[in-house]
């Protein structure tokens, strides 16, 4: 009953991964497999931080920033270029509160009044009402 159950499990996971690998999205891994420079970028541009590209490329997560940091910085740069594009087209499209922060962000412009400078208050007061004489 147990090895026709890690039969039926196993099949199930080679026939769930096999789409992938013929599609090229995933490769088998082998000793002497190295994950590409692209696949490193393209998991970094969708977001993943260095351990979840790790633990699913099958490195440490020292071992993968030192040898391919160059990509995950473009990765991750990627990341950023896509998201500043979708929080501009989202402000144009008449976002308030993002048109707001894009505001602060790149024209710098602020909520707050800086005054600079000397200020003099002058007082006038005024009698009101009869005087008593």
């Amino acid at each position: 009953m147990q090895i026709i159950l890690y039969i039926i499990l196993n099949n199930l996971v080679i026939y769930s991964i096999l789409p992938k690998i013929l599609r090229g999205d995933l490769k088998m891994r082998g000793k002497k497999d190295i994950p590409t420079d692209k696949q490193v970028e393209k998991l970094a541009a969708y977001g993943l931080n260095n351990k979840e590209i790790a633990e699913v490329l099958g490195y440490d997560d020292s071992t993968l920033k030192r040898k391919f940091e160059n990509f995950l910085i473009k990765g991750r740069g990627e990341l950023k270029k896509r998201l500043k594009r979708k929080q501009i087209e989202v402000a144009m499209q008449g976002n308030v509160s993002m048109l707001i922060w894009l505001g602060k962000q790149y024209l710098d412009q602020s909520e707050k009044v800086v005054e600079t400078g000397d200020y003099q208050i002058m007082i006038k007061r005024k009698q009101v009402g009869n005087p008593a004489s």
